[in-house]
């Protein structure tokens, strides 16, 4: 959901409206895909026509007898598990044992009844062909993780499975005024610096990926790089008046949506609550009376690029050589949202976007503290705190897209003292944006030498 979010706001960026919705009733899909990859081996990986057929009728029957036994699941408000039992969907756990079905975890109740729903359809959807020859086998883009997101079909996949989610969150009640109001915690401004977006130009070191000789190699003489337009944008500030009668710990959420569509209309927030992307979520200690907190964008939870093969080789033999230690961050061991893509592109006069702030009390649910702490010792020794990255995203034990996640009661929502919505304006800038924030950077760089 978060990902189709931040997807559908590019989207608008760019005067595109929904992601439009698959129907294998068709038997055949719209769009068509030329992933221009190749594999080690030389085979090409497979591409999609347009309006293409998609798949075996048995593979097509097998997703919509899937989706059937899950939609039943979700009416009924039961599953089954392997012993024939009924598991009730009422429970705390209920969504995720909801999740773990259609996503076939190893933690499904009953994987043999309810099968592989998101495995099956990024087949049929990637148009590979049958693997008759164990040499000619040829995975499609869909169906590696690291390649699904090139094609437009990954999106429409999403949010089926999303869809099919939301079915069950919609047969939860609307959070009351005791969940979401904070007694005692109001928001009392909220501000935010100019928000402004650019393609930078980005040099690659592929030099590990094409073929050089053994000379060049032994003397290390070639690099080869490859140059590539991305999106990124300035460095931001949040900063939030939060007043507090208490000392008390809390949990703020900042959260990015749209405010109109394609069409310029203005989105109801119950339409809309499902295209907010959480920028960001920590803990913070409130002291009575005014707290300001301030948020960098660099403090978000998002990670910087990952570091480049030909750098990460150079570092290791430094370090063999015992030129220099080889000291690794957070930054570095860790995957999350990528810093430059926390805002979308915006267009030139400027885009309305919405920012929401919650300020929320600390739920902690003691298994997923535990589970919490367990990963960090085994990932990170004993360092007790993640500033960016997957781990930090745990602060607390409330559900993710909270407090959208459910049916709004616009009243009791937009009347909330502890939350905060506001009109922001996504600037889109040309190269030289990009060439000013490089400058900016390189001085930074010099002043701390």
């Amino acid at each position: 959901q978060q990902l189709l979010a931040r997807y559908y706001m590019e989207r608008l960026s760019n005067n595109v409206g929904d992601i439009p919705a698959i129907n294998l009733e068709d038997k055949s899909i719209e769009t068509g895909f030329v992933p221009s990859l190749r594999y080690p081996n030389g085979l090409e990986f497979p591409a999609r026509p347009s309006k293409v057929s998609l798949g075996r009728d048995e593979d097509i029957e097998d997703v919509q007898d899937m989706a059937r036994r899950i939609k039943d699941a979700i009416d009924s408000g039961k599953v089954i598990d392997e012993d024939g039992n009924e598991v009730d969907l009422a429970g705390e756990d209920g969504f995720d044992t909801l999740t773990n079905i259609i996503q076939s975890t190893p933690e499904s109740p009953n994987p043999q009844f309810y099968g592989a729903l998101e495995v099956v359809m990024r087949k049929v959807l990637g148009n590979s062909l049958e693997p008759l020859d164990q040499n000619k086998l040829a995975p499609s883009a869909l169906e590696h993780f690291e390649t699904t997101l090139r094609d437009p079909a990954a999106w429409q996949l999403l949010k089926k499975i999303v869809k099919l989610a939301q079915q069950y969150k919609q047969k939860l009640p609307s959070y009351n005024e005791q969940q979401l109001h904070f007694p005692g915690v109001e928001v009392q401004e909220l501000m935010v610096s100019p928000l402004v977006t650019f393609f930078d130009k980005n040099d690659i070191d592929i030099t590990n990926a094409v073929y050089v000789n053994e000379q060049d190699v032994a003397t290390d003489s070639v690099t080869i790089l490859a140059r590539q337009a991305r999106l990124n944008n300035k460095p931001f500030t949040v900063k939030i008046n939060v007043h507090s009668q208490q000392a008390q710990p809390a949990v703020v959420r900042i959260l990015l949506g749209p405010k109109h569509d394609e069409h310029g209309r203005e989105i109801n927030i119950n339409d809309n609550r499902l295209n907010f992307f959480e920028l960001d979520k920590f803990q913070v200690q409130l002291q009575p009376g005014s707290n300001n907190i301030v948020r960098e964008s660099k403090e978000m939870n998002a990670v910087d690029d990952s570091m480049g093969a030909g750098e990460l080789a150079q570092k290791v033999q430094q370090a063999l050589t015992q030129q220099a230690p080889l000291q690794m961050t957070y930054d570095d061991i860790l995957t999350g949202f990528p810093q430059r893509l926390l805002l979308p592109k915006g267009q030139r006069g400027g885009q309305i976007f919405q920012i929401m702030v919650v300020v929320s009390p600390l739920v902690e649910s003691p298994a997923q503290q535990q589970a919490l702490q367990q990963m960090q010792q085994s990932v990170l020794g004993q360092d007790p705190i993640v500033q960016n990255g997957i781990l930090n995203q745990n602060v607390d034990a409330l559900p993710l897209g909270f407090p959208l996640d459910r049916e709004v009661d616009e009243a009791v929502l937009l009347n909330a003292p502890n939350l905060a919505l506001q009109d922001v304006l996504i600037v889109h800038r040309g190269p030289e944006i990009a060439e000013a924030q490089k400058e900016i950077e390189v001085e930074s760089q010099t002043q701390l030498f």
